[in-house]
């Protein structure tokens, strides 16, 4: 059975219990842009989620969104489910708490020079060379923060090339391997343009008001290009918006201490 976008939103609006189940998510290929966003769902009768709300998705629902699916989602901003793309990251970390290093490694000495380096001390080793791909590094105890060095044959971050295979497998890879900067990500998408392969990335953020003020729900979207055949890429580090909106939060006043 098929749920439509706004069934899912009712249905996320008013059980905010089913997130727990938010492990409940949607791989989807679509006609030019391929979204990854987690395992089949187990059944089709499923209930409806934060997940599968995602999960049913496309990049333009993600462009036109209301403001109320945008609430709706910011209302459960804690729980809300892991991209698959995403899913090498530790399930703890938030926004802030990661860091992609700016420079590559050939082999785990440097990769554990450059962690040494950047923590000023010795890293807990988070995760081994996964496929060739990254080293990840935490340190901390309590607070732990992460730093993930690149495998260069995989991803030169000094010269901002692809050197793996230019593929959207790859290319999701890539974005999943941002720091996580303004938000949770919510999910990628991918575009064959002749020439290229476009990545868009939605990510989104719940500000807590200042005294007097609600809370306010934000989504973001930011894009990046990979040449297909140097593996160059364009705007990766672009801090800049492609896509951006935002919600004021009904309910969620702050008291106002002068008022008091």
């Amino acid at each position: 059975m098929k749920h439509s976008k706004k069934t899912l939103l009712t249905a996320l609006m008013f059980s905010a219990a089913a997130v727990g189940a938010g492990a409940v998510l949607l791989r989807q290929h679509l006609s030019n842009a391929y979204c990854v966003y987690g395992p089949p769902p187990v059944s089709e009768t499923d209930t409806a989620d934060a997940g599968s709300m995602l999960s049913s998705m496309t990049k333009d629902d993600f462009l036109n969104i209301t403001d109320d699916e945008l609430i709706a989602l910011a209302k459960q901003y804690n729980s809300l489910p892991q991209p698959e793309y995403c899913s090498f990251l530790p399930h703890d970390v938030t926004e802030w708490r990661i860091e992609l290093a700016e420079k590559s490694a050939e082999n785990t000495a440097e990769a554990f020079a450059l962690a040494r380096e950047r923590f000023g001390g010795s890293p807990t080793v988070e995760t081994e060379k996964k496929h060739g791909q990254w080293w990840l590094y935490a340190s901390g105890s309590g607070l732990v923060y992460y730093y993930l060095v690149p495998d260069r044959g995989f991803f030169d971050a000094e010269t901002q090339t692809l050197n793996a295979k230019v593929n959207e497998e790859n290319v999701l890879k890539l974005a999943a391997m941002q720091n996580l900067r303004g938000g949770c990500k919510l999910a990628a998408f991918t575009e064959d343009e002749d020439s290229i392969i476009r990545c868009t990335e939605f990510t989104l953020c719940h500000h807590i008001g200042e005294e007097g003020q609600c809370d306010t729900a934000e989504i973001n979207g930011r894009e990046f290009t990979v040449d297909k055949k140097t593996g160059k890429l364009g705007g990766f580090q672009d801090e800049a918006y492609t896509f951006h909106q935002e919600a004021e939060m009904p309910g969620t006043e702050h008291p106002d201490e002068a008022a008091g």
